[in-house]
């Protein structure tokens, strides 16, 4: 809100007990802002910003007007350089605002001459680091009441604590917002457990708190699916972070209702944020609801695969969770993040036949050039992840990124792949890849984090510094290859 804002006092003086002391022309100590929502005063002043600054005898104001979930603001045309209230009196000292129940602003004044306790131009401090100023006043203080000409009369609440529906009433008709929060307070107090106050709206606060409340209690399919409307709908990623967070809480049934949504692929983020909070507990019912979702799931199917692939935990295979697993290897939208699952967890053998044979036709997708390089990146981590298959695989990644006709976007992702799959081969092939990618290539969004973490396993952080620098010649990082290809 005052962010560079200037500030424009009634006086300035030169003295030295009185000169604003850092941050000059702008805000020293601002101190106890309000944001008016009392009800009385004319529209244009709801959510006006209000602080004080006691170094410079002045409260500030601007006007605060929605934009999508965050805020714009601005001074009263005509008024721009100068403040709501100032004072040419030195003991002017605003130091908090609040918004009454009657709809009036209260300023607080600290009321005293000296105000800048850490006073950084020369006084003794004494215990507290205050400074010690013999003028100092420890007695006396004022409130302000500052109501507006055209201000209108609110209506006297009833705030029975022991008449629930009169505070029900006050909370979601009353225009003043302290009264609402008081109603608010005394029912909480009295009534937390009653159905009536369950159902009652928080009648103050963030919009997007208030959605991730009403998202964090939904226990139907039908409020579900309100939700998964709504994050599909939505363009803000404030809306959408307060449905994902409250989605946590049931995060195997908002994924089983977003597999039957009918646009799945606007749920992807979704599914993605959530998926964690249900695995491992839950990695066998969410593979048996992707087994049986319909194909316009394909979107969300391979996410949720892949998450129960590189989770944390153990996976039963019992009957209903194979069955799910041999459906999810014959779709072509997942056997790729199938596989995987197959490799960790089916100790029986009861899968391998099948599990082989679906691996050797990605090998022979992931050779061919005609590929798509999306397709390409995606076999390449599944072959990676499985011990028996990664030598192959590993042989072909590196033929691919030796490729000219490769892509950069194709060659970040491959190198994403060697560095998140820790081994000696793999990591000596990522030891050449640093010497011969362009510092482009190796700080993409997809290779970055993993060269990072492959040049620590390795010790080649300084070295990696040195191949990730525009302005590092070649040769020297040719140098530096010959040396730790030698180790």
């Amino acid at each position: 809100m005052i962010t560079n804002q200037n500030t424009y006092p009634a006086m300035n003086w030169p003295e030295q007990a009185y000169v604003q002391i850092d941050l000059v022309g702008q805000f020293t100590a601002a101190a106890g802002c309000a944001v008016y929502d009392g009800g009385a005063w004319p529209d244009k002043w709801r959510y006006s910003y209000f602080t004080g600054e006691p170094t410079l005898n002045i409260v500030h104001q601007q006007f605060v007007t929605q934009d999508g979930v965050s805020y714009t603001t601005r001074k009263e045309p005509g008024r721009e350089q100068t403040e709501f209230m100032r004072s040419r009196d030195l003991w002017f000292r605003p130091i908090e605002t609040r918004v009454g129940p009657d709809g009036a602003l209260y300023v607080v004044d600290f009321y005293n001459q000296a105000v800048i306790h850490n006073d950084t131009r020369g006084p003794l401090h004494g215990p507290a680091n205050a400074a010690v100023r013999p003028d100092r006043d420890h007695y006396f203080a004022r409130i302000w009441k500052v109501q507006h000409k055209q201000a209108r009369k609110l209506p006297a609440p009833s705030l029975n604590r022991r008449d629930l529906p009169s505070l029900l009433r006050a909370m979601e008709t009353h225009p003043n917002a302290q009264v609402k929060l008081t109603a608010w307070r005394l029912a909480q107090e009295n009534y937390a457990t009653d159905p009536r106050l369950l159902k009652a709206r928080r009648p103050m606060g963030s919009k997007v708190l208030d959605l991730y409340e009403r998202a964090r209690l939904a226990t139907t399919g039908e409020q579900r699916r309100t939700l998964l409307d709504m994050f599909a709908q939505s363009t803000d990623n404030w809306t959408r972070s307060a449905i994902a967070a409250a989605a946590t809480g049931s995060a195997s049934a908002y994924v089983t209702e977003a597999l039957g949504y009918g646009r799945p692929e606007t749920l992807a983020d979704l599914v993605s944020a959530i998926l964690p909070a249900a695995l491992p507990a839950d990695a066998g019912s969410l593979l048996a609801a992707a087994a049986r979702a319909p194909k316009q799931a394909s979107a969300l199917k391979p996410v949720i695969v892949g998450a129960v692939a590189q989770m944390s935990g153990s996976l039963t295979m019992d009957t209903l969770t194979t069955t799910a697993v041999r459906a999810l290897l014959s779709d072509p939208s997942t056997t790729a993040a199938t596989l995987p699952i197959v490799s960790r967890w089916d100790s029986s053998g009861a899968l391998k036949a099948e599990a082989a044979e679906r691996a050797g036709a990605l090998a022979r997708e992931l050779a061919d050039s005609a590929t798509a390089d999306d397709r390409r990146a995606e076999i390449a981590a599944s072959l990676m992840a499985i011990p028996s298959q990664r030598a192959a695989a590993l042989t072909s990644i590196e033929g691919m990124l030796a490729a000219a006709q490769s892509s950069d976007a194709l060659k970040g992702r491959l190198i994403a792949t060697l560095g998140n799959t820790p081994g000696t081969h793999t990591d000596s092939a990522m030891i050449v890849v640093l010497s011969r990618f362009s510092p482009i290539v190796l700080s993409s969004r997809y290779a970055g984090p993993a060269v990072t973490a492959v040049a620590s396993r390795t010790r080649l952080i300084g070295w990696l510094q040195i191949v990730l620098s525009p302005r590092s010649p070649r040769g020297k990082v040719r140098r530096n290859r010959a040396i730790f290809s030698r180790k």
